[in-house]
């Protein structure tokens, strides 16, 4: 009987007592293929976020992968998911930064709600960065 009343009780704290949210996600990359390492900070929107995965934790600031500050070291390629809220749209900006602070690069991105579809980039390229290639959400450092 004890065993029952617990089993209904914990029943009901997770299905009542904890607010239930859904999030969608995607998987995309970042390619440095420049000889330098660079600062990619993301500043998404409410309700979405990044993360930085198969990265060191020492290289992002705080020991902190998500949405960065993260160095992304030289000639690699990193893997990021950018999160959402079912029915939201992943969104924000991103910032790219040479180490001594001497090339800044800012771009936005917005997205899709659907599960596994990652937000694309919306500018054109800019200097040494290709956006959303090979897919959605992905861009790519080139070499000076």
């Amino acid at each position: 009987m004890k065993k029952n009343i617990f089993a209904q009780g914990l029943f009901l704290l997770t299905t009542l007592g904890i607010p239930f949210q859904s999030y969608a996600d995607c998987h995309a990359n970042i390619y440095n293929d420049s000889d330098q390492e660079w600062k990619i900070q993301f500043n998404p929107s409410d309700n979405s976020n990044v993360y930085f995965f198969h990265i060191d934790p020492s290289l992002c600031e705080n020991h902190d992968p998500s949405s960065g500050s993260c160095t992304i070291p030289a000639n690699s390629k990193i893997d990021i998911h950018y999160y959402t809220r079912y029915g939201d749209h992943a969104s924000g900006k991103v910032s790219i930064t040479s180490l001594d602070n001497s090339i800044v690069q800012s771009m936005s991105y917005a997205g899709e709600d659907a599960a596994g579809v990652c937000p694309s980039f919306d500018t054109d390229n800019i200097k040494n960065v290709i956006v959303n290639e090979p897919n959605p959400g992905d861009f790519r450092i080139t070499p000076n």
